[in-house]
Order: structure tokens, then C-alpha cells, then sequence
């Protein structure tokens, strides 16, 4: 999966700005054969997300991108330590246009781009959990072979 790692490198410049760390925890010898350029979308909205709403008012934080082998499949997390979310927008976080960034750097299609391109395009699974003032993740199960369509 060094295509994680070539996503970290892209996002590096623009992420600087900001005090959040961004730390990668996928072991070497997991292959997909998969998708690249659809996984990396996930993986830029989903970091961007983090940056954009978990860390408002916060001069620290930490987003970790972590992989299990699962055999057959993959799980992919990416999760931060920032402000979470209330279950009113964790509800509400897959409609398209729902932002609560709006006008402020928020389109509204993030993640339903991501919920797009995880069920559909990758095959796989979306599972997020989040709550006020725990952080939100993001879990990602995806077939090692993408399905064949």
C-alpha cells in the first residue's frame, strides 16, 4: 500500500500550515489490487476532512492513517483525536451538500464522494464512529481483489 504513503507525501505541502500531526501506520507486503486513484480520493477527503472540521479552536491533534491484513480483505482507518461530531451530523454526514463548514471551506461532497467510492467503485464497507469530544474514525474494509464488474 505505497500509495498511501504517495497521498501523505502529495497532501505534505499544504498540510504544514497546520500544527496537526499526521503520523502512517500501514505495514509493509499489503497488496491490493484495487484501484489507486479511487482509494487515494478517499484517503485525501477523509484527511482533509479531518483538518477542516476535527481541529477548529485546537493548536494540536493527530490523524493516523492505520492497516490490518485480514486476509481476503483489507481495514483501513483513519481516525483523529480532534472535536467529533454530535450524532445529529453524524446522521446527516453522508447526504450530499451536509456540511457544517459551508461557505468556509466545506462543499458538502466529501464524504459522500468517499461512502461513493468505498461501496461502489472499491467493493468494500464504511463504518464511522464518532461522538463529542472523542475524536472521529473512519473504518474501511476493502477486498484484496476488487470485485470484477
Amino acid at each position: 500500500m505505497a500509495m498511501v504513503t504517495e497521498v501523505v507525501e502529495t497532501l505534505s505541502p499544504s498540510l504544514k500550515r497546520y500544527p496537526q500531526e499526521l503520523v502512517v501506520q500501514v505495514p509493509e507486503g499489503i497488496v491490493l489490487d484495487s484501484y489507486p486513484g479511487a482509494l487515494g480520493q478517499v484517503l485525501i477527503n477523509l484527511i482533509n476532512n479531518a483538518y477542516l472540521h476535527a481541529f477548529e479552536g485546537r493548536g494540536d491533534g493527530r490523524v493516523e492513517i492505520a492497516a490490518i491484513d485480514l486476509g481476503e480483505q483489507v481495514e483501513i482507518r483513519v481516525s483523529d483525536n480532534g472535536l467529533g461530531m454530535s450524532q445529529a451530523n453524524l446522521a446527516q454526514m453522508f447526504q450530499p451538500f451536509f456540511s457544517t463548514k459551508i461557505g468556509h471551506g466545506g462543499t458538502g461532497l466529501g464524504t459522500t464522494i468517499v461512502e461513493n467510492l468505498v461501496n461502489g467503485t472499491l467493493g468494500g464497507s464504511l463504518q464511522v464512529e464518532s461522538a463529542v469530544g472523542a475524536g472521529t474514525r473512519f473504518k474501511i474494509r476493502l477486498p484484496k481483489q476488487v470485485p470484477s464488474t
